[in-house]
């Protein structure tokens, strides 16, 4: 096992090989570890979405609203998904409500997107980031 340690709070973590986790400092302090799905498909862009509000169902859909991307996702968890490589602005949705939305993504190819739903001061905030892999450790 590995201790993981961030902004002073630390947790233990077993770390497969060719596993992937993304560590989430909740409210209270405790540090959770989500594991994350290992992608490796040259052709597609994976979506990787984190509902980390105590709300739930939310669903990660376009924009707009009309196209479903990741559907009701629970409080606290993570979902993937692949798509064709696009350029798009997503939204994180409770009950067809918009929450929050992000500014055109260029999602591409072979590459890893997260977008974390989180609370801010209580406003709902969409956060994306493209992951990576740092493999000189």
């Amino acid at each position: 096992g590995y201790q993981l340690s961030v902004a002073g709070r630390s947790a233990q973590v077993t770390m497969e090989k060719n596993q992937f986790y993304t560590a989430v400092v909740l409210d209270s302090g405790e540090v959770m570890i989500l594991e994350d799905k290992a992608f490796n498909n040259p052709r597609k862009a994976l979506i990787s979405f984190y509902n980390l509000t105590p709300n739930a169902p939310i669903s990660l859909k376009t924009a707009d609203g009309k196209v479903d991307v990741i559907k009701g996702l629970d409080s606290m968890d993570v979902a993937n998904r692949e798509i064709n490589a696009v350029k798009v602005s997503l939204g994180a949705f409770d009950d067809g409500q918009a929450l929050a939305t992000t500014p055109p993504v260029n999602l591409q190819r072979g590459k890893v997107f997260s977008f974390f739903i989180v609370e801010v001061e209580g406003s709902p905030r969409l956060i994306v980031s493209e992951n990576k892999v740092d493999t000189s450790v």
